[in-house]
């Protein structure tokens, strides 16, 4: 999964405090802070991740499986809720 936004912005807090209260053992997560140097790092890493911003100027969740990531998500119980089904 992928979280795109301001890594000290609440909202993208807020989806990192959902994902650390959450049992997700199987989960790996990625910040895609825009105001990064190292973004290119990250694209290079993971290319999937290269296209995924924030949505509305929002900290966006995306998760990720198969190959695919799905829509993006900006409430964190949304994302759980992603992320379990």
């Amino acid at each position: 999964m992928v979280v795109a936004g301001h890594l000290d912005a609440d909202d993208t807090q807020a989806l990192i405090a959902a994902l650390n209260r959450a049992y997700l053992p199987e989960t790996v997560v990625l910040l895609r802070d825009p105001e990064e140097a190292d973004a290119e790092a990250l694209a290079r890493l993971a290319p999937y991740a290269a296209g995924l911003d924030m949505h509305d100027g929002k900290a966006t969740a995306y998760v990720c499986r198969d190959f695919a990531c799905g829509l993006p998500v900006t409430d964190p119980q949304a994302m759980l809720d992603k992320l379990k089904s």
